[in-house]
């Protein structure tokens, strides 16, 4: 019987589709080597040619150096990490910062010209990260590897100041709040010859929002004095919520340029005693325990003439009397302009009644209190203002003669009766010491002399604790 013949498959064998392959790789890699070799020496040449040796140990020097490290910032409980700036907005912001730092630079940035660093920031649309420090110092910065060298510029309300340690952002501690842009310069010295320095810019910004801190001017006081109530780190925007026995409304406006004031008028009429004022801003609240002490005010029988009393004291100069100064108690102007100590504005007078004194006129039952202090001397005498202030009222009134008033910011007024002449007019801006007037006799006066009043907000304060020591403390620096 015949042998049938076996079947031939033409498909190719494991084998040889794997040795096919293989050869087809090794074509493609030494390809790929011949180009690689052909650009790196393509590559080396022309550095060669366009920078020399350095030009190309610069290039090897690079691609063995590590990437500038990210920065770290921690404030309080907040952390953030800072990549390092772009090299063009780098060399921005460092030519206009050497410009800022300058000692020859204003001490701010003007209010109508844009901070020429957030100028910066704006234009390239750079956002910084930002954290809120509620106390200071309470902020630090931090490397994977630390730098050699370290240049911090504080930029704060346009003004630039330079620092060369990290630890200066661990104490830095500004006046005020607010918001601080910090740039830190950081450089790293290459340990091998294969590899080049480093640096990076890196720009944060911490806003600064310490709870307000409150002093009072005194804790024990007469009635008929001011209490001053300073506040650091409270700002306009702050709502500060009283809660006291005391007939308590302060309103704080800006003193110098870290603190905030509040002027309290304690009455003559207040009772003696304990009196507790709680003080709440945001989350904190600050108590304190006010004194008022036991003060005997004397009492005093002054005899005028009838025809002089019944001319300038009654029903009708009363009404006179309110209806034109009533309407500018609450003329106020927002910044203190009283500053230091206060001018005696009769030089040489003798104080013949003092304030608070309870007054009978001509045996009558009725009494009212004085409400200022009374300084004899000559007819003629120059007064001179208390202290620096706008002139508000300058007129002849029935009951107190020839009059001024000045306010000198915040609700603070002095007034001026029985002038013999008047030599300033509403809205003269006066200096302490200026003259503006000379004393009289007019209205309801039984001779010559000033009769001086201190108010704030309407409510009368000794004159004479003022004419002896500086209202107000010196604003912090």
């Amino acid at each position: 019987m015949a042998r049938q013949p076996r079947n031939v498959s033409c498909k190719p064998s494991a084998t040889a589709f794997f040795t096919l392959h293989h050869r087809r790789f090794h074509r493609i890699f030494r390809l790929l080597l011949i180009m690689l070799v052909f650009t790196l020496l393509t590559f080396i040449l022309t550095a060669l040619v366009t920078g020399g040796p350095g030009r190309l140990l610069a290039i090897f020097q690079s691609a063995a150096t590590r990437p500038v490290p990210n920065l770290r910032l921690e404030v309080g409980e907040k952390h953030g990490k800072i990549r390092p700036l772009s090299e063009s907005l780098t060399a921005e912001l460092m030519a206009q910062l050497v410009q800022t730092a300058a000692p020859s630079t204003q001490a701010a940035a003007s209010q109508a010209q844009e901070d020429p660093i957030l100028k910066i920031l704006k234009k390239t649309k750079y956002e910084p990260v930002q954290l809120t420090a509620l106390t200071a110092p309470d902020q630090a910065v931090y490397f994977d590897m630390m730098p050699d060298q370290v240049r911090l510029f504080f930029h704060f309300n346009g003004t630039t100041t330079v620092a060369d340690t990290l630890e200066a952002l661990q104490k830095y501690n500004p006046d005020e709040d607010g918001t601080c842009y910090i740039l830190l310069e950081a450089r790293w010295i290459a340990r091998n010859a294969w590899q080049t320095n480093r640096k990076g810019l890196y720009c944060f910004a911490i806003h600064y929002d310490r709870p307000a801190v409150f002093e009072l001017s005194a804790s024990e006081l007469d009635p008929g004095e001011l209490l001053v109530i300073y506040a650091q780190y409270l700002t306009a925007e702050d709502k500060v919520t009283v809660q006291s026995n005391l007939p308590f409304t302060p309103d704080f406006a800006a003193y110098g340029r870290r603190e905030m004031i509040a002027l309290v008028p304690l009455s003559y009429d207040l009772r003696a005693g304990q009196y507790n004022a709680s003080l709440t801003v945001g989350e904190k609240t600050e108590t304190f325990q006010i004194t008022i002490k036991d003060k005997d005010f004397p009492t005093q029988n002054l005899i005028v003439k009838d025809e002089v009393a019944e001319a300038t004291r009654n029903e009708a100069s009363a009404k006179e009397f309110k209806d034109r100064i009533r309407p500018i108690l609450d003329d106020r102007d927002a910044i203190l302009s009283w500053a230091g100590e206060t001018q005696m504005p009769v030089p040489g007078a003798k104080l013949t009644t003092h304030f608070g004194v309870r007054r009978y006129v001509n045996d009558s039952p009725d009494s009212y209190r004085h409400t200022g202090i009374d300084l004899a001397i000559g007819r003629g005498t120059e007064i001179m203002a208390v202290n620096s202030g706008r002139v508000i009222f300058s007129e002849q009134l029935t009951q107190t003669g020839n009059t001024i008033l000045i306010e000198h910011g915040l609700g603070l007024k002095s007034w001026y009766y029985h002038l013999d002449t008047r030599q300033v007019k509403v809205g003269d801006v006066v200096q302490k010491g200026d003259v503006i007037g000379t004393v009289g006799s007019t209205g309801f006066s039984t001779g010559p002399h000033l009769h001086l009043n201190l108010s704030v907000n309407g409510t009368y304060v000794n004159p004479t604790t003022a004419l002896a020591n500086p209202l107000f403390r010196e604003p912090l620096e």
